[in-house]
């Protein structure tokens, strides 16, 4: 019966095998994690970057959150694993590792399946650790910036070019001040041109002095050469009115650095931080030297200038500005065709958007310095 029982016990040896040695059981663990520590340095890598591409274009463009274009990232990787997974393993196999010596008994054994499963968790998770390092590489506040961008930009264009007909008025500027506080950059603008603004532009000539003209002046402040404004006076006589029209607004509505001169509405406000409503500017002691009557109406004539205060400092961010409030139809004031005084309505609306504006440069920035980069 012993002779049996150790029989038994032998033949029971034979058939599953010898144990493997630990010198192939090591191999056997290295040859499944180094081609799986270049599959998780490659799925990392996928995922970071093409995560950061799509949440930095078509996550502005489609409002994706962070973590909706981080799934989608990883989306891109797990593709991209799957098509590229042959290749990694031939790149490992031209290595010149030491490959375990198993027999297909051997590698049915627990323990050889043990290993196989710890080397790919492990280069898995080395891999990955690895490939983390892609993060140092990026901008990681980049999106988050360019959101809140986007988000300040939309606002506070809105505002602009909302603004004529909220206040019915002929043009609306959001101004905020420069690194220089001697200057301002005119961030939105929106005119509505009149038709006597634009009979005077069409019948302007070169003996003429730019000065005189409600659309040269402006356009000499953006900084039109003479040249220029000669041939796009000459434009205007070649083109229809509403076509013209258009495209003029959008010359006269280009962003633009200016001064803020001395004795100026804008100078006032900046240095008082007050809101200023005058119904005629130009026959305002205070801004007389810097505005004059034309006498055509076509002009500034009514100002409204409210500045754009810090929630944290309480100076001088920007300011808004509305000029010429529309009289009713037909309707005149002041013996001055199309001049009308803003009321006590438009300065409580004028009022809150500048508040509001304030808000959400003090939720959007982390401080104010932050602006001009915001604004771009």
């Amino acid at each position: 019966q012993g002779s049996q029982g150790s029989q038994g016990s032998q033949g029971s040896q034979s058939s599953q095998g010898p144990q493997p040695s630990w010198l192939n059981l090591r191999r056997h663990f290295v040859a499944c994690a180094v081609p799986m520590i270049g599959f998780g340095m490659m799925d990392n890598t996928i995922m970071i970057h093409a995560g950061e591409f799509i949440d930095e274009h078509l996550g502005l463009v489609l409002g994706l959150s962070t973590m909706a274009s981080a799934a989608a990232g990883q989306v891109v990787s797990d593709f991209t694993g799957v098509i590229f997974g042959g290749t990694l393993e031939a790149a490992a196999s031209k290595l010149g590792l030491p490959h375990p010596r198993l027999s297909d008994q051997q590698r049915q054994m627990s323990v050889v399946k043990f290993m196989g499963t710890a080397g790919s968790a492990v280069g898995v998770l080395c891999g990955c650790m690895i490939g983390m390092g892609n993060i140092f590489l990026l901008d990681l506040n980049k999106v988050e910036r360019q959101k809140k961008q986007a988000e300040l930009q939309t606002i506070c264009k809105t505002f602009a070019i909302d603004g004529p007909a909220q206040f019915e008025a002929e043009r609306c500027t959001l101004y905020f001040l420069d690194s220089d506080p001697s200057y301002l950059w005119t961030f939105a603008k929106r005119w509505q041109l009149s038709s006597a603004q634009l009979m005077e532009f069409k019948t302007f000539t070169r003996e003429q002095n730019y000065s005189d003209g409600a659309i040269t002046s402006a356009l000499a402040d953006l900084n039109f050469k003479a040249s220029e404004i000669a041939h796009l006076v000459r434009k205007s006589q070649e083109s229809s009115s509403e076509d013209f029209k258009v495209y003029l607004e959008q010359q006269l509505e280009k962003p633009t650095k200016i001064k803020l001169r001395e004795g100026g509405t804008k100078r006032h406000v900046a240095e008082t931080k007050l809101l200023l409503n005058v119904p005629k500017v130009f026959s305002d002691p205070r801004f007389a030297g810097t505005h004059r009557d034309s006498g055509s109406g076509t002009r500034a004539c009514s100002v409204l200038v409210c500045p754009i205060l810090s929630r944290r400092t309480g100076e001088v961010l920007g300011m808004f500005e509305v000029i010429n409030k529309k009289p009713k139809k037909g309707g005149t004031q002041g013996g001055t065709p199309g001049c009308c005084s803003f009321t006590e309505v438009d300065e409580k609306l004028i009022l809150m958007m500048c508040g509001h504006v304030a808000n959400i440069v003090h939720t959007i920035c982390d401080d104010d310095a932050q602006l001009l980069e915001f604004l771009g």
